[in-house]
């Protein structure tokens, strides 16, 4: 089962509902564990979190990596949420083209809510 899009979810629930610190904390969490992880794989290095990104990975991989660090703002948030999204599904097809049973529903369920959540707040 593939949790990322329930942690997208759960993101966007925490920034409609206010809960902003939560949403800043989730994204260090989804760096942690998802996004670093993946970017140090696509630089053939070990898969130790964001330890070291400054210095073991490409310039523009890490700009991407640095799209995803939002300020204390609803708008930033969701930003930083969406350069997350942008980045894992480049990095997913990047490096596992094939062995990836992409869930397209769950993915486009969750991004409609993304939108939602966008519109509610004046972000489009």
């Amino acid at each position: 089962m593939n949790l990322f899009w329930t942690w997208i979810h759960y993101a966007l629930l925490k920034v409609g509902c206010g809960e902003y610190m939560e949403a800043f904390d989730f994204l260090g969490y989804l760096r942690m564990v998802v996004l670093g992880p993946l970017v140090h794989l696509k630089n053939k290095n070990l898969p130790r979190g964001v330890r070291k990104v400054e210095s073991t990975i490409l310039k523009q991989d890490l700009d991407h990596l640095l799209g995803t660090l939002p300020t204390y703002s609803k708008l930033s948030l969701l930003s930083s949420l969406k350069n997350a999204v942008v980045l894992y599904k480049s990095l997913r097809t990047e490096l596992y083209p094939d062995a990836v049973n992409i869930n397209y529903n769950v993915e486009e369920k969750v991004m409609e809510y993304f939108e939602e959540i966008e519109a509610r707040s004046g972000a489009i």
